[in-house]
């Protein structure tokens, strides 16, 4: 469960999903900026790639919200320490 979500922490998150996409997605693909990582996901949207696609993004979107977001440990968690 994450913390209660700060308007400065959108700009944050912002900028590591960014961030991401850039090196991660553009490093999988092979491409070299955004725009044309756009282009290549297009012309990878079938049935068999679509799930691949989606899989990939959703990694990097867990990614940046774990840079961004402070996740509430659990009270039960909070005795163990």
């Amino acid at each position: 469960m994450y913390d209660t979500v700060k308007k400065e922490n959108y700009v944050i998150f912002h900028e590591n999903l960014t961030q991401l996409v850039k090196t991660e997605l553009c490093s999988l693909h092979n491409v070299e900026n955004k725009e044309d990582l756009d282009t290549t996901l297009c012309s990878h949207i079938s049935e068999e790639e679509m799930g691949k696609t989606v899989e990939e993004f959703h990694e990097v979107l867990q990614i940046a919200c774990n840079k961004t977001f402070k996740k509430q440990r659990s009270s039960r968690e909070k005795n163990v320490i």
